[in-house]
């Protein structure tokens, strides 16, 4: 594929990201400036269409479908960037785009610099579902590290109390708290829902490399777990809940993209 057809959306996405910052920096609350939404908005749908259509072209190959881990970073790059999208027209979560879009940007350009000829030659109902399924939960859990880091970031500049206009662009700490649970409750069950579907399609844990990915995801899904108890039981709020979120987010990172890592970069450099 001409690298101009991944370079396009990586542009788009870092203009929204920069234009996002700019009002943050001014203060600029999004919902209350709806022409200007709507229009970074259109841009952002823009950059989101074309990447499907460059990845659609990358990952659907005659020999098969290439699940690289290039491919698959500009894939959940995609997904996390369309669900905030989506997000965005019911919800104030227009400024997580700031760290969102950059690192789609950077994931959207990832297949020019590490081409790849992994396929996978047929995919059977159990599996296409299962990685639909991952795709999904790791995508929504995602968007919520990056609402829990900028959450971070807003709490802390209140306790300080020099809010500035960072905490002035963002919606109230109550109303950013409700809408990340409301987002992580959506992807722990996604998650469990990759979890039980992986099972079913696990025949030798070491002869397909699922050891650690198994491991890690467990590992991410008891600690979402434990901070839906701490929660509701406990009443958990506030630094408490960020780390967790951040904590289960650094094991599922661990287990989607480790033995990726290891296989098609690392282990190749070694052997090469």
């Amino acid at each position: 594929m001409n690298p101009f057809f991944l370079i396009l959306p990586s542009l788009c996405y870092l203009a929204v990201a920069a234009l996002l910052l700019r009002q943050v920096h001014r203060g600029i609350n999004l919902n209350k400036r709806l022409s200007l939404k709507w229009k970074l908005f259109a841009l952002s749908l823009f950059a989101i269409v074309w990447h499907a259509g460059a990845l659609y072209q990358n990952i659907i190959q005659n020999q098969g479908i290439d699940f690289s881990l290039a491919q698959v970073s500009s894939l959940i790059a995609w997904w996390v960037s369309l669900l905030l999208l989506v997000s965005n027209l019911r919800n104030p979560t227009d400024n997580l785009g700031i760290l969102v879009f950059p690192l789609a940007a950077i994931a959207s350009l990832m297949p020019i610099f590490f081409p790849s000829v992994t396929t996978i030659q047929t995919l059977s109902q159990f599996m296409s579902l299962h990685i639909l399924l991952s795709i999904l939960s790791y995508s929504m859990l995602s968007l919520t590290a990056a609402q829990a880091i900028l959450t971070t970031i807003q709490e802390k500049l209140l306790r300080q109390h020099h809010p500035g206009n960072l905490t002035r662009a963002f919606p109230p700490l109550q109303t950013m708290e409700k809408l990340l649970f409301s987002h992580i409750r959506l992807g722990f069950y996604l998650l469990s829902l990759s979890l039980i579907s992986g099972l079913l399609i696990t025949h030798n844990v070491m002869d397909q490399h699922l050891s650690h990915k198994i491991f890690f995801s467990t590992l991410a899904w008891l600690v979402f777990g434990i901070l839906f108890w701490g929660h509701q039981v406990q009443g958990w709020r506030g630094q408490r809940i960020n780390r967790w979120i951040l904590a289960g987010f650094f094991f599922l990172l661990i287990s989607y993209f480790g033995s990726k890592l290891v296989l098609e970069v690392l282990q190749p450099v070694f052997h090469g």
